[in-house]
């Protein structure tokens, strides 16, 4: 997306989230190394919002040093997670399928200039392995972006990322795969679990 959208955010009063499906808690950095991270909204320099050893992890930064927040639980594979991160001043939230839930915070240094990508970082690649949904930005409650991955298969702009906020603020997909929604049981120790299926319909037995 285009990097001129977030010249005059405000990260005192913002909001990001996402609604993904998580198949793999690990990554691989650019460099071919297993990571621990899983990239799902990267800005780095400005926030992040990733999956770390299976938790929820937020990055906020401010020149070169950050805040971290991480998530107390742990996120299930194969599930189907809406999460959202808001910043008010220095009060954080996590909420997870619209419940507050626990987290640490932690901080840290970095120097790094922003580029905005969804599902993979361009300095540490840690590819999001599994479906992302949707994503939005907001702040100051006002929508910056809206971006949704629900193309079918034989849609006409399998490049473009469609930004439906309004402010047409497009991006250009690389490297995703679109795949056909089957809906049935995703839950592999279930009996009648369809290895097909990437919607969970609440069959599983």
């Amino acid at each position: 997306a285009n990097d001129s959208i977030f010249d005059n955010l405000n990260l005192d009063d913002f909001s990001m989230s996402a609604t993904i499906n998580l198949n793999g808690y690990s990554s691989l950095g650019c460099d071919g190394s297993e990571s621990n991270f899983v990239s799902v909204i990267r800005n780095d320099g400005e926030f992040n919002l990733m999956i770390k050893e299976g938790k929820i992890h937020a990055e906020f930064f401010e020149g070169d040093n950050f805040t971290s927040i991480s998530s107390t639980i742990s996120l299930d594979l194969y599930e189907n997670y809406n999460i959202l991160i808001s910043k008010q001043n220095d009060n954080f939230e996590i909420l997870l399928n619209d419940e507050v839930i626990d987290f640490t915070t932690a901080q840290g240094s970095a120097s790094l200039s922003d580029t905005f990508y969804i599902g993979k970082s361009p300095y540490y690649c840690q590819s999001f392995n599994g479906y992302i949904y949707d994503v939005k930005v907001k702040s100051e409650s006002i929508e910056i972006g809206d971006w949704r991955f629900n193309q079918s298969i034989e849609g006409s702009n399998l490049e473009i990322l469609i930004d439906h906020s309004g402010n047409r603020y497009h991006g250009t997909i690389s490297g995703a795969t679109w795949l056909e929604n089957i809906e049935g049981c995703t839950d592999p120790l279930a009996g009648n679990y369809n290895e097909e299926a990437i919607i969970e319909d609440g069959s599983c037995e």
